[in-house]
């Protein structure tokens, strides 16, 4: 008899946790579809509430409020993309590559990831710079290489923000000047 509890237990356990994941999905779909066609600050968590078919409890249970969520699946969506990003610590050997394929990791939510960034583009390329800073360390770096990528990817992050803010050039001829700035960056570094 025990063992049936137990089991009973375990299957509402998981019933519960399907039922929060669901919830959870429901919630950001909504969100996604509201910030298509509004700022963050004009989102009101009743609005979102009724688009995912949940209440401001549920909604409130998981999240602070809606700049929390819209963090929330920002780094969820970076951390898809990156967690298993296999060109770790690249960047000195082959940065074209490197850059490359950090841009290739982004791309399959690229669309969710502008859309989130609207009007403060700046905290996104602040995490992105983040990701690729630490991607692009190798495991036994010395402090000079570490203080010099951090130096490059910062400027080159930047560089990305800025001329994405202007759109006065294409992505291919930004990312194509990241790579050259990149390569002049590592041959003065290791001439020194």
């Amino acid at each position: 008899m025990f063992s049936k509890k137990v089991y009973r237990c375990r299957i509402s356990v998981m019933k519960n946790s399907e039922r929060s994941e669901l919830t959870r999905q429901r919630i950001h779909q909504a969100f996604i579809n509201l910030r298509k066609r509004k700022p963050l600050e004009q989102i009101r968590v009743t609005e979102l509430c009724r688009m995912a078919d949940t209440n401001r409890t549920t909604f409130y249970h998981y999240y602070e409020d809606i700049y929390c969520l819209n963090n929330d699946i920002e780094n969820q969506l970076l951390k898809e993309c990156l967690d298993d990003f296999p060109y770790r610590g690249l960047a000195y050997e082959d940065p074209d590559r490197f850059l490359l394929e950090f841009n290739r990791a982004l791309s399959p939510h690229k669309k969710e990831l502008d859309i989130l960034a609207h009007g403060r583009e700046s905290d996104q390329f602040t995490k992105i710079e983040e990701w690729m800073v630490n991607l692009a360390m190798k495991d036994n770096q010395s402090i000079e290489e570490e203080f010099f990528l951090t130096f490059m990817v910062g400027g080159l992050v930047h560089m990305m923000n800025y001329y994405h803010k202007k759109k006065k050039y294409p992505e291919e001829m930004i990312r194509e000047q990241m790579t050259k700035l990149m390569h002049k960056g590592l041959r003065m570094n290791n001439s020194n």
